[in-house]
């Protein structure tokens, strides 16, 4: 197992695409992160970011995988505000990388088998981080949810006992997401991977925070996916932050709906 030599790790979150990207945002890691290869495609190892746990909070047999955001087409792991706060409160958190366009000559259909392989990996390494395989939940902003709820549904081993997702692409048709994803797709339809449409009953509880004015991945995807939860019969909890567009929603989003947060992952990922 390696260990992270520096002090910190800079780690940025981008988002790629048409969409607004503004200025990257560095977020700093703390000092004892581990890092580990989950997989190997040709000759680049993807590596597993593994936070650290708190030793002052009492640990959780859960754990929570992080994708990041970046259009499939950039980024690189990070631990935002959202993971920052599951990490207080006694989540083991894992923050993989992913293949992505600008940087491996990827599709989003590469990305989300790394992802899948990402989540399978720490359901087969659970015990070795002290957590339960089968309370390991999957999380995401934008292009990263549209990877966390493909491991639900695309993948072939245990499903997430929750997912966690923000500004989350769940349609990727030609409606659902704004960004370049034809042209990353290579002209092939986006139909297939398309969470919106792969819906079934047994989908894991659901938690989405979304803003309502998002001129990147519209709002409408993710109440179009919990309407359809309900129907089907699983919870899931969609807060729309008002005027929220999608690279906006901040710790203050957050604290003004922690309660609900806080309950729906008390409820379905203790």
């Amino acid at each position: 197992m390696l260990r992270m030599a520096a002090a910190s790790l800079i780690l940025a979150l981008f988002c790629g695409g048409t969409c607004p990207a503004g200025e990257p945002t560095p977020v700093t890691v703390s000092k004892g992160t581990e890092i580990e290869t989950y997989k190997t495609v040709g000759n680049t190892e993807l590596k597993i970011y593994i936070l650290p746990a708190r030793t002052d909070v009492m640990p959780r047999k859960t754990g929570v995988v992080f994708f990041f955001g970046g259009g499939w087409n950039v980024g690189r792991p990070n631990a935002d505000f959202w993971i920052n706060k599951l990490v207080k409160s006694g989540y083991r958190v894992f923050c993989p990388d992913y293949r992505i366009k600008t940087r491996d000559n990827s599709t989003p259909v590469d990305s989300m088998a790394d992802g899948i392989d990402a989540f399978q990996w720490v359901v087969d390494n659970a015990a070795r981080f002290g957590l339960d395989p089968d309370k390991i939940a999957a999380a995401g902003f934008s292009a990263g949810g549209h990877l966390a709820a493909a491991t639900a549904l695309f993948g072939k081993g245990r499903k997430p006992c929750a997912l966690i997702l923000r500004s989350p692409v769940l349609d990727t048709t030609p409606t659902g997401y704004l960004g370049n994803f034809k042209e990353l797709l290579s002209g092939k339809t986006g139909l297939e991977i398309s969470p919106l449409h792969h819906l079934e009953k047994g989908f894991p509880p659901t938690l989405i925070m979304h803003g309502d004015a998002d001129t990147c991945v519209p709002f409408s995807g993710s109440q179009q996916f919990a309407d359809k939860l309900k129907t089907l019969g699983s919870p899931c909890l969609l807060i729309p932050i008002p005027n929220g567009n999608h690279m906006t929603l901040s710790l203050k989003d957050y604290d003004d709906h922690s309660g609900e947060i806080e309950g729906f992952l008390s409820k379905y990922a203790p």
